[in-house]
């Protein structure tokens, strides 16, 4: 049995503890992996706009110089 009684007369069901923690580190792990592809995916977005911005700049520039 996965139940103990404390000196105060509480029972504490461990099995439904230790659930609780390997669920807990379950949704942390999720999480984190959630994050990591969104920090990913911005770092992506950022890079091509970067490359836009650029494109853009050498447009203007050849615009200017009437090429």
């Amino acid at each position: 049995m996965d139940q103990q009684k404390t000196g105060s007369g509480v029972t504490i069901d461990i099995s439904t503890i230790i659930r609780g923690f390997v669920d807990a580190g379950l949704i942390v792990s999720a999480s984190v992996h959630t994050l990591w592809s969104d920090a990913q995916q911005r770092a992506a977005d950022i890079k091509e706009g970067t490359e836009k911005i650029k494109e853009g700049k050498e447009q203007l520039e050849k615009g200017v110089r009437g090429e």
